[in-house]
């Protein structure tokens, strides 16, 4: 099973969160975005950026 390459992507910015996950899941990433840092801790937790999927 091939693994899917996995992108963390965090901004302040709704505008460019969305087209950065766009452009980043076409061409077959696994993307996760947040709008601020505080959000950090509790993604860490649930995406693993060596794991194939989320958990």
């Amino acid at each position: 099973m091939k693994q899917v390459p996995r992108i963390l992507v965090i901004d302040d910015e709704p505008d460019l969160l969305e087209n950065c996950r766009m452009i980043l899941s076409r061409e077959t990433y696994d993307v996760l975005t947040l709008n601020d840092g505080q959000q950090l801790d509790r993604a860490l937790a649930e995406f693993d950026p060596i794991s194939s999927s989320r958990t």
